[in-house]
C-alpha cells in the first residue's frame, strides 16, 4: 500500500543529549512551529495500481493523511532529530504547490536523487528559521561534541489531531571553544537568526545610495509592476538616509553616518554592511538574471553542499528580488568593492558624512564650523558611552527567553 508497516524506530540518526561543561552558558530556548506534507501512496508507482483496485473496499485500504504525516514524523524526524536531518527534510521550494505529488518508488540509486524530487516535507511556519538549522548543522559537522562552541538540545513533538508540530531548541555557548569560532561567519548568521535580528532592508546597508530605475516601457506585467514598486520603495528609503548626510564623500563611493546603536542588532547591521559588498562580488553568490534570487536558491545550494547562504539570510525578500532585477545595483556596489582594495580607500569608506552637531561647549569662545561641532559631538558621544569605546567591539547578547544560568559538571 506504500505506507510504513512497522511502528518501530528504524535506527534513524537522533541528536545526543546535551552534556554540560564548566563555563557553559545558556542562550535560552526557541520554539519553532512546523507542519508536515506527507507523501500520498495513491500517487506513487507501483502502489497507485493497488489503490485503484482496492481503495475504499476495506478499512485497510482507507487513506488518512494524518496517518501518513505521523509516519513521516516517527520514521524520519523522531523525538530528538539532528539539525542536519531537519535541514534535509525542508523543501527547496517555498511554494508548497511546487512539491511533487506523483513519484516512482526506487529500490536503488536513492542517494543520487535531488531533494527537489521528494514528495514529502517538513514545512516551517517561519521559513527564515532555516538559518538556525543551517548554522547548527555546520557547527555540529565541523566540531566534535566536546569542542562544539554551540551545543544544543533539539526536541520534536507532533500533534496528530491538530496536525501541527513544535521543534524546541535549547542553545548554549561553550566558552572553552568559543575563541575558535568567533571569526566564523556562520556564528554571526546564527546569532542574528536566533535573536530574530534579521531581516535588514537593503537601504539599511547601502548608506543612502540611489539606484537607477529599470526601463520597462509600456509593459504592465505583474513582474514589472513589482519591480518598479520595489525600486521606488528602495529609493524613498535611501533618500531619507542620504538627507542626514551633511557632506559628500571625497570619492563619491564611501562613507556614511556613524551609528550609536551598540546593541546586537546595531553591531550586526554594521557587520553586514561590509559583508554585502563581499557577498555581491563573490562569483558563487553573484546574482544571475537567468534565475530568480530567493531564499529557495540558497537552500538548494546549501543542501547540495556547494556554499553557505549569503544575502538571503539577512535581507528581506523584496530586496533580494530587487537585487536580481536591477542591474544598477552592480554599479552601486562594485565601486565600493574597488575602494576597499587599498588602505586609502578603507579610510575613505570610514568618512563620517554627517553627525549631530553639539549645541555648546563650555570654555570655548570661538564659533566652530559645522564639521568641527559635529566632530566634537562624535567624540563626546564616545567618551560618555557606557562601557567606553570598547562597546563598539562587543555586543551584549539579549537575555534568553528561558535562562538557566551557567552550567557546571
Amino acid at each position: 500500500c506504500g505506507r510504513v508497516a512497522n511502528e518501530q524506530d528504524f535506527g534513524k540518526e537522533q541528536s545526543k543529549s546535551y552534556k554540560a561543561f564548566q563555563g557553559d552558558i545558556s542562550l535560552g530556548t526557541r520554539e519553532i512551529s512546523f507542519r508536515i506534507k506527507a507523501h500520498d501512496p495513491r500517487k506513487i508507482e507501483p502502489f497507485d495500481k493497488n489503490w485503484t483496485k482496492y481503495g475504499g473496499k476495506s478499512s485497510k485500504w482507507t487513506y488518512d493523511e494524518g496517518d501518513t504525516q505521523e509516519d513521516f514524523f516517527r520514521h524520519r524526524i523522531g523525538k530528538h532529530p539532528t539539525a542536519s536531518m531537519i535541514l534535509a527534510s525542508i523543501p527547496i521550494s517555498e511554494d508548497e504547490e511546487q512539491i511533487p505529488e506523483k513519484a516512482k518508488f526506487l529500490t536503488h540509486s536513492a542517494f543520487s536523487l535531488s531533494p527537489a524530487n521528494e514528495t514529502e516535507a517538513l514545512l516551517l511556519d517561519n521559513r527564515r528559521d532555516i538559518t538556525i538549522f543551517q548554522g547548527l548543522s555546520m557547527f555540529s559537522s565541523k566540531y566534535s561534541d566536546e569542542l562544539n562552541p554551540l551545543p544544543q538540545t533539539i526536541k520534536a513533538k507532533w500533534d496528530k489531531h491538530e496536525r501541527k508540530g513544535t521543534l524546541t531548541i535549547s542553545l548554549y555557548i561553550r566558552s572553552q571553544s568559543l575563541n575558535m569560532s568567533l571569526k566564523d561567519r556562520n556564528m554571526s548568521d546564527l546569532m542574528g537568526a536566533w535573536y530574530s535580528v534579521f531581516p535588514f532592508k537593503l537601504s539599511d546597508l547601502t548608506n543612502g545610495r540611489l539606484i537607477d530605475k529599470t526601463f520597462v516601457g509600456n509593459s504592465k506585467s505583474n513582474v514589472n509592476q513589482e519591480r518598479v514598486a520595489n525600486e521606488e520603495r528602495y529609493n524613498e528609503e535611501a533618500k531619507v538616509i542620504s538627507a542626514a548626510h551633511s557632506f559628500k564623500c571625497s570619492t563619491g563611493n564611501g562613507g556614511g553616518v556613524s551609528e550609536n546603536d551598540n546593541s546586537l542588532s546595531g553591531m550586526l547591521r554594521r557587520y553586514y554592511k561590509e559583508a554585502l559588498v563581499d557577498d555581491y562580488s563573490n562569483p558563487h553568490l553573484c546574482l544571475s538574471h537567468r534565475r530568480k534570487r530567493t531564499l529557495d536558491v540558497h537552500v538548494q545550494l546549501y543542501r547540495c553542499g556547494y556554499m553557505r547562504p549569503g544575502p538571503a539570510i539577512y535581507l528581506n525578500k523584496e530586496d533580494l528580488t530587487l537585487m536580481t532585477s536591477n542591474t544598477s545595483i552592480t554599479s552601486l556596489i562594485s565601486p565600493i568593492k574597488s575602494t576597499l582594495s587599498s588602505f586609502g580607500g578603507l579610510l575613505q569608506q570610514l568618512e563620517n558624512l554627517g553627525h549631530s552637531a553639539v549645541d555648546h561647549i563650555d570654555g570655548l569662545n570661538v564659533e566652530l564650523f559645522d564639521f568641527q561641532s559635529q566632530s566634537v559631538s562624535w567624540a563626546l558621544e564616545r567618551e560618555r558611552l557606557p562601557g567606553g569605546i570598547q562597546n563598539y567591539l562587543y555586543a551584549p547578547l539579549p537575555q534568553p527567553t528561558i535562562y538557566n544560568g551557567a552550567c557546571f559538571e
